[in-house]
């Protein structure tokens, strides 16, 4: 799709998912103590399900079913189970008609990768009463993150009333890009939270073992992440894991969806949850975002023409008897743009430093933004393997 085009069309796919709301229209306003720069207008235009098609999560094992017109059963921005997701089993849904707005309007943008990218129009993390934010300065995401940390940890709280806060880590600073010592959260997608502890509120990250873990609220908000958003990824320490799958087998969640949901069958390849090593003390979730990822790929090469953003760069390491017009050359871009990008005054280069290179083609890709099925366990699973182990329990009938 050519990036002059008006309007981008994504046409998102058939999922559980909520409805994304307000996309075509100014985000709610940040906290007040954190100045956030002015946005920038974005055409962008997204077909979006109906909201008779949007269905409600999966209950969680042992829960209660949701009621048609119960707000806590099915969460905030949920249809009730009992409403049609389609005219049948495997049928598409028709979507919405794109809006088509008389002028751009601010929308959050993932620009490139988690661990090389930039971060426009964010969403500070909000202040509220079920969590406390680490550091307000390394807390700005996407319009559709921010919706899927208050989600999921709402979620808890629906399950848990009077659970203690949990710590929100660093997601992205307001611009992206590197953040101090971490690789990834560059675009507003990647976010540090912290667990539950079973002495109570622990108001920072600290480790964790399998017993002093709050298990079932941390697997609480695993399975929120997991069902009710679009995660990518969580990374956590092998340790924790196996005493959440342990408390999720017991409670008499799907196995074969815990299989999937670590990769069993794959060798792990693509699990959601996956070990990663120092992450003992926080949980490290990845969502995708189909709107601030599409719509960054629909406007990035018109908003770097229009100075909005920085152009595509690479980094180089000066080389002893390096000139800026040999390093010029052999990238083929000016002298002028390296002093540019480098906010260089004059040409003169050290050895072992390093130079931003902005690159005059980037390859971007020209089909939106594919993101796939949320991973769901099955209907009635629960009861099968009750009534499983029932049946192979000792001394009963």
């Amino acid at each position: 799709m050519g990036h002059n085009q008006d309007f981008m069309r994504l046409r998102l796919p058939l999922r559980s998912r909520p409805l994304l709301s307000g996309l075509l229209c100014a985000f709610a306003l940040p906290v007040a103590a954190r100045d956030l720069p002015a946005p920038v207008p974005v055409t962008c235009a997204v077909a979006l399900p109906a909201a008779s098609q949007v269905a409600a999560p999966a209950p969680a094992a042992g829960a209660e079913p949701a009621q048609p017109g119960d707000p806590q059963a099915t969460g905030a921005g949920f249809i009730p189970a009992s409403e049609p997701v389609g005219d049948e089993i495997g049928s598409e849904p028709e979507l919405d008609a794109p809006h088509e707005p008389a002028a751009p309007v601010p929308v959050s943008l993932s620009i490139g990768t988690p661990d090389a990218g930039l971060l426009l129009n964010p969403v500070a993390m909000p202040e509220s009463a079920f969590w406390t934010i680490r550091n307000p300065v390394e807390t700005y995401g996407t319009q559709e993150t921010v919706d899927y940390l208050q989600r999921a940890i709402e979620s808890v709280q629906r399950q848990f009333p009077d659970s203690p806060r949990l710590v929100v880590g660093d997601i992205s600073r307001r611009d992206g890009g590197r953040l101090n010592r971490h690789k990834s959260h560059q675009s507003g997608r990647d976010v540090d939270l912290g667990l539950y502890y079973a002495v109570g509120e622990a108001g920072d990250f600290r480790n964790a073992t399998a017993k002093t873990l709050d298990v079932p609220r941390t697997w609480a908000l695993v399975r929120a992440l997991v069902t009710e958003t679009d995660v990518e990824r969580i990374f956590l320490d092998r340790i924790l894991i196996r005493a959440l799958l342990a408390h999720a087998r017991e409670i008499g969640e799907d196995p074969d969806w815990l299989d999937e949901l670590i990769g069993r069958h794959r060798n792990g390849m693509d699990a959601i949850l996956q070990h990663e090593r120092r992450h003992q003390n926080h949980l490290h979730v990845r969502f995708f975002n189909p709107v601030a990822q599409d719509c960054a790929r629909a406007n990035h090469k018109q908003l770097v023409d229009q100075g909005v953003l920085p152009p595509p760069s690479i980094r180089y390491r000066i080389r002893k008897g390096d000139t800026i017009s040999t390093v010029a050359r052999r990238y083929g871009v000016s002298t002028t743009s390296i002093k540019k990008a480098n906010g260089m005054r004059g040409s003169f280069l050290r050895a072992g430093n390093s130079l931003r290179i902005p690159m005059q083609r980037v390859s971007v890709q020209e089909t939106p933004v594919v993101i796939p099925p949320r991973l769901l366990p099955r209907v009635g699973a629960t009861m099968e393997a009750a009534a499983s182990d029932a049946a192979e329990a000792p001394g009963r009938p």
